[in-house]
């Protein structure tokens, strides 16, 4: 502004040092020519543009866990105008383990624009894992035999690096073992599995870095016994004696009597099995022999198949009102069904039986002279319902009995079942043979195998209980042969 006395005509001319864009200080100069009445003058001051702020953005990030560092997210700078150079990321912590951990991106500044910062957050997620379990067996063992399983936990693609941590064996849901991860395996080793079908399941906990997991199905570990005997206190519970023999293959015997003479082997008796468990104890004398591993004053162990429910026989078919007896040179196919006074075979007959259940109400099933009873392999199970003590099952003379047990339903992997209050006895004499495939149960009664008779079992074909023969006491005696 030009000013004066009088009146001041024209205006001051405006001239600038530098180019007044970058921040900085200028100078303006204001020149004033004059006019008529006025002498030209000048006059000058600063101008000063400032640094433009800038903002900082950052984003954060998110990974897995694997073992390594990561280190990242990412920062803009923005501001008016042109923004150079790039803001420095920084970091907490290490950037390695599951967590949250804060990147921090920190803009120093240019000629135009102040610095600025901004934080955000990167998570490290734990590791998803997979545990699976192995036993040292395949899944088959024999009752008292010792099992190792191995437990697996690995970490999911696309992590990286080997859980640590502790797993817990479960048997049937209950907690049995603790065992920490070493290069993401535990073992537990053990020979007190239940007779029976053992479910197995692993449970890793997790840790700081990988999420917990549990075995996606059970291991079905099976306890097999080829034979268990319930009586509880009786004097040989098991008894061997003549040239009798008992051979249970790879398997092994469970005696549940309390007796100090639970087994009795003597003569050239000989009782063969992988191993020998007795509550009680054992007695052998002359050539007598318990070959395998004997175990005494053990754990009672109990029946397995308890509280299986009988056949209803209301609900089957009526095929015999009164006892069936087949003999001479009959042949004859039966159907399942309900046998009131129970089922002869004698002579030289051959029977075949139609697969399904057979119950016999009273009079026992009897096979003898030169009879012979299959069921072709097609599986059947025998259901004896006593009414007096010599309604029993009875094999003798040359008779040749083939039976297999059905493989679905309620009795499958049972072939020959006694009512389990009955203590009416099972024998095997004479030349009779009885070869069955499937579990012999009669909880309340004897078998004895006497002469030259000869019983093979071969097990149930279902992995279900675990006990080929089930009775309270057995006397094998003479030439007898019991085969399991």
């Amino acid at each position: 502004m030009v000013s004066g006395d009088g009146v001041v005509t024209g205006n001051a001319v405006l001239s600038y040092t530098g180019d007044q864009i970058d921040a900085g200080t200028y100078t303006v100069i204001g020149t004033y020519a004059g006019d008529a009445n006025h002498t030209g003058n000048s006059d000058s001051a600063t101008i000063t543009i400032d640094k433009a702020s800038s903002t900082t953005t950052v984003t954060g990030a998110t990974f897995t866990y694997d073992g390594s560092t990561h280190t990242g997210g990412s920062a803009v700078v923005s501001g008016d105008g042109v923004v150079t150079g790039n803001a420095v990321l920084s970091y907490t912590g290490d950037q390695i383990d599951a967590g949250t951990y804060t990147v921090i991106g920190t803009y120093a500044g240019d000629a135009n624009h102040t610095g600025s910062s901004a934080s955000a957050i990167i998570t490290i997620a734990k590791a998803n894992t997979t545990t699976t379990l192995t036993s040292s067996t395949g899944g088959n063992s024999y009752y008292g035999q010792s099992v190792t399983f191995t437990a697996t936990v690995a970490a999911q693609l696309p992590s990286g690096g080997t859980p640590a941590g502790t797993v817990q064996f479960l048997n049937n849901g209950q907690i049995l073992f603790t065992a920490s991860l070493a290069n993401g395996k535990a073992t537990w080793t053990t020979s007190a599995l239940g007779v029976g079908v053992n479910s197995i399941t692993v449970k890793y906990l997790g840790s700081s870095n990988d999420v917990a997991s549990t075995t996606l199905a059970p291991l079905a570990q099976m306890a097999n016994v080829g034979i268990l005997l319930l009586d509880a206190t009786g004097k040989g519970a098991l008894t061997v004696n003549g040239n009798g023999k008992v051979i249970v293959d790879g398997n092994s015997i469970v005696v549940d009597s309390s007796n100090a003479a639970a087994i009795v082997v003597i003569g050239n008796g000989s009782v063969q099995a992988a191993l020998t468990d007795i509550v009680g104890g054992d007695t052998t004398s002359g050539h007598g022999q318990i070959v395998g591993t004997v175990q005494t004053g053990q754990g009672y162990v109990n029946d397995p198949l308890a509280n299986l429910a009988a056949p209803n026989p209301s609900a089957l078919t009526v095929q015999s009102h009164a006892a069936l007896s087949i003999s001479g040179n009959q042949v004859v196919t039966l159907n399942p069904g309900l046998y009131i006074g129970g089922i002869s075979i004698s002579g030289n007959a051959k029977v075949t039986l139609n697969p399904g259940v057979y119950y016999l109400q009273g009079g026992g099933f009897t096979v003898s002279g030169n009879a012979s009873v299959t069921d072709l392999g097609k599986g059947v199970m025998i259901y004896n319902a006593p009414t007096k003590s010599r309604d029993s099952m009875s094999f003798s003379g040359n008779g040749t009995v083939q039976l297999s047990a059905m493989t679905s339903g309620p009795w499958a992997g049972i072939t020959l079942f006694q009512d389990r209050t009955s203590a009416a006895a099972l024998s095997v004499t004479g030349n009779g043979n009885l070869d069955v495939t499937g579990t012999i149960y009669a909880a309340g009664a004897t078998l004895n195998i006497t002469g030259n008779g000869g019983v093979d079992d071969h097990g149930t074909p279902l992995d279900t209980f675990g006990t080929s023969l089930i009775v309270d006491d057995l006397v094998v005696s003479g030439n007898g042969n019991l085969v399991v």
